[in-house]
């Protein structure tokens, strides 16, 4: 990190400052020609706290975070598949919203067990 992105990484834990460079140099492998920096992603993540943090008190977003630490892969797969299979009624009895919000919250559940891998 250089420059102003000094000032974060005083302000961070050790391994705080390694995830962050990870991000960095994760974006700038994907996409060459974007011109990413700690302060960008910074500055990215406060918004979206604060988009998040008025969603919230706002009603208009529900913000959790849930604990998949103590689930196996197999009691995620079983959930998923329970989340599916409700989804799939709430879509046949026409209550489409409520069937894209199980949805997007199966795959989070998918991608999360993956990432911990």
């Amino acid at each position: 990190m250089s420059g102003k992105d000094n000032f974060f990484k005083a302000r961070m834990t050790d391994e705080q400052a390694q995830t962050l460079g990870n991000i960095v140099n994760e974006i700038q492998t994907d996409t060459p020609e974007a011109n990413v920096t700690a302060s960008s992603i910074a500055r990215y993540a406060l918004e979206k706290y604060i988009d998040d943090y008025r969603a919230n008190k706002d009603g208009k977003a529900v913000l959790a975070k849930i604990s998949i630490e103590n689930l196996s892969s197999e009691d995620i797969r079983n959930l998923s598949v329970n989340l599916e299979e409700m989804a799939e009624d709430f879509k046949a009895t026409g209550k489409e919203n409520i069937f894209k919000l199980l949805n997007q919250f199966n795959i989070l559940l998918l991608k999360a067990d993956i990432n911990r891998k």
